[in-house]
């Protein structure tokens, strides 16, 4: 990391004073090397992840103030901090900003630990360090759990689910490669993996395909650039990461075959070291309740969580992560979460995905669910929040926004078919009226319903008889060449694909409707 150099400074500075603790003192960069309490044998190559320095963007300081209080009249001593390592999944980034809340905000302070979090190598770094013992808890998905038991014994559970949604899929263009059956004949990038392998053969078979009919290339975890270049019509990507990226790189669209639309859900989770949960029950509870407050906090506060994210990675653009977390914000609740509260672990979810793995041939052995996952380290506490209101473009930057908020209606073209019907009484209804409606309700503007027919609802879109359509659409390359398909969907009853789609040429506008309408989509599962 950029800042790692000075950071080893007071890293050195911290080995002569071992053993003294200051409870006031600021949190310590540590060397890039982990020297957790249960490291790893010896014989073991694994690449050590990288130390998060915790205050990049501030001196230490290391002295107390030249007044301090003489030591008779010291109030007592604060009780000890103890230490939590924790390996994130990735590189920071806006997903994860309620673990810098937590930090910032002294949520983990409130529960006695003291975190330091670290940056992976690569994305199968996590669960190696934690299962080496090198770090305590991590950051993960739940196919490196179940594999990670099933097929190697390794001590990991996952202690909490933090996002109970599958965003991973496969990314393209999606005017060159329409549906699943488009893909014959092309070549995809596809991370070299069991589980990945298994749910991009899923989504081939959606499409009548085989792995025989594509070429399947690896070029690591840098999967953006090939796929920009056309190097390969397509790569495995996560919705809002490298999707998002690729499409703000090419200032085209760029949409993803989604894997939950072709298996079970593969949840982003806390996932612990077994024997040190086992030993240290108190601490594990300690960072979920301490991470879950962060969330919470997040939530209800997102300007200052992309603030307090923002200073400590001033890279990234403020507006952008501010609009990623508003609208991404809803895929941490799930239909379970207000009842059971953040960090619930739905066991029948990861019954199914178990049984997907077993089924796809990849399971050493097929793990019970009390093997992989627990909800006995979640807090006693209840930590639930709304998610927050969705991003919209500032005013000027969207012409087709700026028109609607002057016309006081969002028209919104539907179609009978998929997604959208009538009732008894005439009147649309349907998962695509719920869409239309909260759409209209995000923009704070009134919502006309424009009948047409999936005959002609493309012609009348282009031709200015409304704003959006959000059903009757065959998602053919025809139809992509002439609209953005905003976001694509899957009737769940019929399994019929259909695309949300508007004009083509304001990219503000393609995009809030994109990261609305998905994530809106995804809290009518």
């Amino acid at each position: 990391m950029k800042e790692l150099k000075s950071w080893l400074a007071v890293a050195l500075t911290l080995v002569v004073a071992l053993g003294l603790i200051v409870a006031c003192a600021p949190e310590a960069t540590p060397a890039p090397e982990v020297e957790a309490p249960t490291a790893a044998p010896a014989e073991e190559e694994v690449e050590e992840p990288t130390a998060v320095p915790e205050e990049p963007t501030a001196a230490p300081e290391e002295e107390e103030a030249p007044t301090a209080v003489p030591e008779e009249e010291e109030a007592p001593a604060e009780a000890e901090l103890q230490k939590v390592l924790v390996t994130l999944d990735w590189v920071p980034n806006e997903y994860q900003n309620w673990l810098w809340v937590g930090m910032d905000k002294g949520f983990y302070a409130e529960e006695g630990i003291e975190v330091e979090f670290f940056v992976p190598t690569n994305v199968e770094t996590a669960l190696t360090a934690v299962s080496a013992g090198r770090t305590d808890v991590g950051l993960s998905i739940s196919a490196d759990t179940i594999i990670g038991v099933a097929n190697q014994d390794l001590p990991v559970k996952v202690v909490s689910t933090i996002f109970p949604r599958a965003i991973s899929g496969v990314m393209r263009f999606p005017d060159e490669v329409a549906t699943p059956a488009d893909m014959k004949g092309t070549t995809w990038s596809v991370v070299n993996s069991d589980t990945e392998r298994l749910f991009f053969s899923k989504v081939l078979e959606s499409g009548g395909l085989t792995e025989d009919d594509v070429e399947i290339v690896d070029t690591g975890f840098d999967l953006v650039p090939p796929f920009l270049i056309g190097r390969v019509s397509g790569a495995t990507s996560t919705w809002g990461v490298e999707q998002w990226l690729a499409q703000n790189e090419s200032r085209r669209r760029v949409v993803q075959f989604d894997y939950a639309d072709v298996g079970p859900q593969n949840n982003f989770n806390i996932m612990a070291n077994t024997e040190w949960a086992e030993a240290n029950p108190e601490l594990c509870k300690a960072f979920v309740a301490g991470s879950l407050k962060g969330l919470k906090y997040a939530m209800e506060n997102p300007e200052e969580a992309r603030d307090i994210f923002i200073a400590r990675y001033p890279e990234f653009d403020p507006m952008e992560s501010l609009a990623w977390w508003q609208n991404f914000a809803i895929g941490f609740h799930a239909s379970y979460t207000s009842d059971k509260g953040f960090g619930w672990s739905d066991e029948s979810e990861w019954q199914a995905l178990i049984d997907f793995f077993d089924e796809g041939g990849i399971l050493d052995r097929k793990p019970t669910v009390d093997e992989v996952v627990t909800n006995e380290y979640l807090p006693d506490d209840y930590f639930y929040a709304e998610a927050p209101s969705p991003w919209i473009p500032e005013p000027g930057t969207s012409p087709v926004i700026d028109a609607i908020n002057e016309a006081g209606n969002l028209r919104v073209g539907v179609a009978e078919g998929v997604l959208v019907s009538k009732d008894a009484s005439g009147e649309f209804a349907g998962p695509g009226v719920e869409i239309a409606q909260w759409t209209a309700d995000a923009l704070g503007v009134e919502l006309e319903l424009v009948e047409s027919t999936s005959d002609t609802i493309v012609d009348d879109l282009v031709a200015g008889k409304f704003d959006v359509a959000v059903s009757g659409l065959d998602p053919t390359i025809e139809v992509q060449q002439a609209v953005d398909l905003a976001t694509f969907i899957i009737d769940p009853d019929t399994k019929t694909r259909t695309g949300v789609a508007v004009n083509k040429g304001d990219v503000d506008w393609v995009h809030f409707v994109d990261l609305l309408i998905q994530v809106k989509w995804w809290s009518l599962q």
